[in-house]
């Protein structure tokens, strides 16, 4: 009956729910905090982990490494090798350990064994050269890709520096000269000053608790005067502290991350190099910043991944249009401009990046030629407020002069240019801009002195040096490029724009070989919404030109409050990660980018399930709907239970906020339960689903 009952608790909980539990009940974990050296015995026998603990590998996951090899063999040695055993040379080599031990009846196997074991897999045997070859470059590829863990590394040294014994005790199937190679390389007074323990030594391991045994009886000690430190809950915690030995808190610095874990979630995965370049990058920015903050290792760990392949794609382009300058326009092309900077120096393209102050209000306010109900429609879509004011804004006329151009009639209705308008006379309003001569002829004498402004400041930025231009943006729909395309070519007919887009919804009826757009992806129901606050930057949205002293035209922008959210410290990690990824690929030239796999797979669905790092650091970024930042506020804020209710009953229309999901996860516990459940009624409305699965989903 017991274990009926454990089969379905292991059913209905989620794993993350049946892990947690564990946890909480095993003694181990109340045991682990941060120990403090001076409050420990002078005879204790310090004790580390060495793989993710004091070294890394520089891939997403150690099975990285054979994916390196398989290229190595494809692309260096298959005059070597039969063709079969090189296209399943990850599949084999995965599995060849525990076929191994199976076959030698032992818990722990070598590096020659793991080979010797892959050979009786094939229908032809290897010989023993070219076992011994495989060894060989698998030990040279496993040196080159190791890496330091700066954090653990410098515990160890200060625990040295106070004259303490510290050993080393590793469960890995490499060679112990191996291991001691990879210290020297990474940590040379560790490798001088500590004993190193191998399982492929003793044919012993951690997992079993023999290992920890082993080196204690060498030692001369008890168990209980070994205080070990590790980064596997099970080796480094749940053994060693079910045998007496002291534990400390798992280190969890390198492990791979839940940005990670989407886009190598399976062995199929796994074997891109690719994936696994991308992942270890991602990875190595924690290990080499273990200070930095939420916003930082959201931008080196999910930005950084989910633009860098189509700014390289664009960048490629490019390139092979003969585009020699590319502008990236305000205010998304912020960050797609610092990825595109270390691409460009990395790969040395020599190609000329700009960021270009024009915002869709810019484009649209140096487009009007005349007032006919197209514009008029432009004036009233999407609506912040209705008010004078954003009608201003709108038309480029200040808004009491907007106020006093209308008739009588109308204008002692307005009780102030910030009041929220009726519908009905919001339209009246929209009627006398369409027809009335007077407010008409401002609107476009004001147009007409912004058109030039705007021009001026093009021929400034290079704009029109060649007869094609490349413009780089986030995406949507595409429409400010077409507008943009109307005044360039009312300025200078016959110039082409080229558009690079990361996401379109639709192509335009004006796109044509004069005014192309290329999109990385396209989807009707792709809406940039979200990365969109992923991508801003620490200025306000472009309003007008002016010159300065200097006799130099530079933007005017829209009002609001930048100066709270760390844009600066995202946009190095951006760029870092963007120059590290660059140069790792260089090393595999030829490799098939799986940057769309990762997009799709791995980093677009964590935006409909974030973690509470990815809420922390997005939660605050200033965001507004309007063009020109009306109503800036943060994106997602934590909402308490009562503001959320007094919003449901009194049915109002201001939004509490732009990213529920977020709001979720950095809201209390009641707010949380009526946000989810608003959540899943309206996803299980929208999918013909129960409610029950729609909050299984949202949980999951």
């Amino acid at each position: 009956m017991f274990t009926r009952a454990k089969s379905f608790l292991k059913k209905m909980l989620p794993r993350k729910a049946i892990e947690a539990a564990r946890r909480l009940f095993h003694p181990a974990w109340w045991k682990q905090t941060v120990f403090r050296i001076d409050s420990i015995r002078e005879d204790t026998v310090f004790s580390y982990d060495v793989f993710d603990t004091l070294i890394t590998r520089d891939t997403g996951t150690p099975n990285g490494i054979f994916a390196i090899l398989r290229y190595r063999l494809r692309n260096e040695f298959a005059d070597r090798f039969d063709a079969s055993l090189i296209e399943d040379f990850f599949f084999l080599r995965t599995r060849a350990p525990r076929h191994a031990r199976q076959c030698l009846g032992r818990e722990e196997t070598s590096l020659f064994e793991i080979y010797e074991a892959m050979s009786a897999l094939l229908p032809v045997p290897l010989s023993p050269e070219q076992v011994r070859f495989l060894a060989e470059l698998e030990v040279e590829t496993e040196l080159d890709h190791i890496r330091p863990v700066p954090e653990m590394i410098a515990e160890v040294e200060k625990l040295l520096e106070q004259k303490r014994r510290v050993v080393l005790v590793s469960d890995i199937y490499l060679p112990s000269e191996t291991v001691a190679a990879m210290l020297v390389k990474c940590a040379p007074v560790i490798a001088a000053s500590c004993e190193l323990f191998c399982s492929s030594d003793v044919m012993l391991t951690k997992r079993s608790g023999k290992l920890f045994r082993h080196v204690c009886r060498r030692l001369g000690i008890p168990l209980s005067r070994l205080r070990h430190r590790g980064d596997d809950p099970i080796s480094d915690s749940l053994v060693p502290e079910s045998l007496g030995v002291t534990v400390e808190k798992t280190f969890k610095g390198a492990v791979i991350g839940d940005y990670e874990k989407g886009y190598l979630d399976s062995p199929e995965k796994e074997e891109s190099v690719y994936r696994q370049l991308c992942a270890g990058t991602a990875r190595s920015f924690r290990v080499n910043h273990p200070d930095a903050g939420p916003a930082e290792r959201v931008g080196a760990c999910f930005t950084g991944p989910m633009l860098y392949g189509f700014v390289e794609e664009t960048l490629a382009h490019a390139a092979g249009e003969g585009i020699e300058t590319l502008f990236f326009l305000a205010r998304d092309g912020r960050i797609l401009l610092r990825i595109a900077d270390a691409i460009n120096n990395v790969h040395a393209l020599g190609l000329k990046l700009r960021y270009l102050y024009c915002a869709r209000q810019a484009c649209r306010r140096a487009a009007l030629f005349h007032i006919t109900p197209r514009e008029i429609g432009w004036f009233s879509a999407h609506p912040l407020d209705r008010s004078i004011r954003e009608l201003g804004l709108k038309c480029g006329v200040d808004a009491e002069r907007f106020r006093e151009l209308l008739p009588p009639k109308i204008r002692e209705k307005i009780a102030s240019v910030h009041a929220t308008l009726p519908h009905t006379l919001f339209r009246d309003i929209l009627d006398v801009l369409q027809h009335d001569g007077e407010l008409k002829s401002v609107v476009l004498e004001n147009a007409a002195g912004f058109r030039r402004r705007f021009l001026e400041y093009l021929e400034q930025e290079g704009f029109f040096s060649h007869s094609q231009t490349g413009i780089v943006d986030l995406g949507w729909q595409g429409k400010m490029q077409d507008t943009l395309y109307t005044v360039v070519t009312h300025h200078r007919p016959g110039h082409r724009l080229s558009g690079y887009y990361f996401g379109l919804t639709e192509m335009s009826p004006a796109t044509n070989r004069s005014n192309r757009k290329e999109c990385y992806l396209f989807s009707p129901r792709f809406h940039p919404h979200r990365l969109e606050a992923l991508t801003r930057a620490d200025h306000g949205a472009t309003v007008d030109y002016r010159r300065d002293t200097n006799g130099r035209i530079g933007p005017v922008f829209s009002e609001g409050d930048y100066g709270g959210w760390p844009f600066e410290e995202y946009g190095n990690a951006v760029a870092r990660f963007a120059a590290d990824f660059a140069r790792q690929k260089s090393r595999y030239p030829g490799i098939v980018a799986d940057d769309r796999g990762i997009v799709f797979e791995g980093l677009l669905p964590f935006l409909d399930r974030p973690n509470r790092e990815f809420a922390q650091a997005v939660g605050d970024v200033p965001f507004s709907p309007d063009q020109n930042d009306l109503g800036l506020k943060p994106l997602a804020p934590p909402l308490g239970i009562g503001e959320i209710v007094r919003h449901i009953l009194f049915r109002k229309k201001t939004r509490l906020t732009y990213w529920p999901e977020i709001s979720i996860k950095r809201s209390g516990p009641g707010a949380r339960l009526v946000m989810t459940l608003a959540l899943a009624w309206r996803s299980c409305r929208s999918k013909s689903k129960t409610i029950f699965d729609a909050v299984k989903n949202i949980f999951r």
